[in-house]
């Protein structure tokens, strides 16, 4: 773990304001913990909170292992973004872009699972769901809006995919401070030398206009089972 910590932040040396575009995911994710489980009998477009079968002991052991597949990648992203926050503002968007997307690659590899954050306003073009995870996205974002979102949200999901039998943990990521707007706010949260960074590198950027409270995305944890 320390020598991923040291690698990534070898990769953020002089890219210094990539803090501020993902400071604004890890400010929610690092707090979030497990408790809601979703039926995976379901479609996903009728998609409830149903009660689940006890999970098996081997299961169990895996989602303990998903969990802290996603805290591990959650803590080691903050602390290369606090690194990179020391550094100043002026080259985040190359930390969001890059740095960020290899941290992930190599923590996935590291646990032998796969991990990626998406939305349905992705900001990078790696962190577009799936149809399936864009379901998965639309019950958060219906769940806020009902008032049932909380911080303790996980929804869990079990597929077959090209043979095999995968399980699924998404976490929500919801903007719970000003410091997330500073780069997905609306015009007047956004400061001017940060919108043209982003508006250079993201020109059709859909990843702004959001609120305290609104759902940025969520963690994608995925893993085989047998």
């Amino acid at each position: 773990m320390y020598s991923i910590i040291v690698s990534s932040i070898i990769l953020l040396n002089g890219l210094g304001l990539a803090a501020m575009l993902l400071v604004s995911v890890l400010s929610v994710e690092l707090s979030m913990k497990s408790s809601v489980e979703r039926s995976t009998e379901v479609p996903m477009q009728q998609s409830q909170r149903t009660p689940q079968a006890t999970d098996t002991p081997e299961l169990s052991v895996v989602k303990q292992s998903m969990r802290a597949a996603a805290g591990n990648f959650l803590s080691t992203l903050r602390s290369v973004l606090v690194h990179s926050m020391a550094q100043g503002a002026a080259s985040a968007a190359a930390v969001c872009a890059d740095t960020a997307q290899t941290l992930t690659a190599q923590m996935g590899k590291q646990y032998g699972m796969e991990l990626r954050r998406i939305s349905l306003k992705a900001r990078n073009a790696a962190n577009v769901p799936t149809k399936r995870e864009a379901q998965h996205l639309q019950v958060l974002e219906q769940m806020r809006s009902a008032g049932t979102l909380t911080d303790s949200t996980v929804l869990w999901d079990s597929f077959e995919r090209d043979g095999v039998r995968v399980v699924q943990m998404i976490r929500p990521i919801v903007l719970s401070n000003g410091v997330c707007l500073q780069c997905h706010g609306k015009t007047g949260d956004v400061a001017p030398e940060t919108a043209s960074i982003l508006n250079k590198r993201y020109p059709a950027d859909r990843a702004r206009g959001y609120a305290i409270g609104d759902v940025r995305g969520a963690v994608s944890v995925v893993r085989p089972v047998q």
